[in-house]
């Protein structure tokens, strides 16, 4: 992956440095004072972390290793959710410094804001920079990488052409299912989902009230 400069053209809706920036704070005890400010800690370090990345990025754009138009536009987007997610310029990192304990909240506030604002200044990059250099070209897909990737996420070096035949074979005997299962419930429908949206109009629903699902147990 390294000497492939996979890490030069990270730019997705799933996995990229982004994202394992924000994944740090779902992982990351919360359950002392010392747990926070530890948080807090890292919080002030997000702007860092994510000049490093657009730097790599950067690099990426120099040595025409460009990621795809189409992963791009949505993780711009992605950006912005993250970085408005009530639409009032509050955004997740100020979210989730919310839940931190009073005492510690005008620093954890501050360094959440700090956070955002990285993020803000990352999606305006990638917008107004990024994007524009990147128009038209190919979308980053094909064998290769494909094998690299699969590699990476797996351990192991997979037979694709077995794989994709098994992948189908399982997307088609499931889509068999679906359909006797919808004929069931619809005679004639075009497709499972039209069956689906039949339900949601006509089925039966549970309702289950707040007292009974309290003591559910799994």
């Amino acid at each position: 992956m390294h000497d492939a400069e996979e890490s030069l053209r990270a730019v997705g809706n799933m996995s990229t440095p982004a994202h394992s920036v924000r994944e740090v704070f779902t992982l990351t005890p919360a359950d002392t004072d010392e747990d926070w400010a530890a948080i807090a800690e890292r919080l002030r370090a997000v702007p860092t972390a994510l000049a490093g990345y657009r730097e790599s990025l950067q690099l990426g754009l120099d040595r025409k290793l460009f990621a795809g138009p189409r992963p791009t536009a949505t993780f711009i987007e992605q950006l912005t959710e993250w970085s408005d997610t009530d639409g009032r310029g509050r955004g997740w990192f100020e979210d989730f410094a919310s839940a931190g304990p009073v005492a510690l909240r005008p620093e954890l506030d501050e360094a959440a804001r700090t956070a955002t604002a990285a993020l803000v200044e990352l999606r305006d990059w990638m917008r107004d920079v990024y994007a524009p250099a990147i128009e038209g070209a190919p979308n980053t897909v094909g064998r290769e990488r494909y094998a690299r990737w699969s590699r990476y996420f797996n351990g192991t070096d997979l037979d694709l052409d077995e794989a994709y035949a098994y992948g189908w074979s399982e997307y088609h005997r499931l889509l068999a299912e679906m359909k006797q299962e919808a004929e069931k419930i619809l005679p004639g429908a075009e497709t499972p989902w039209v069956a689906l949206a039949h339900l949601d109009e006509h089925g039966r629903h549970i309702e289950v009230s707040k007292r009974s699902a309290s003591g559910c147990r799994a």
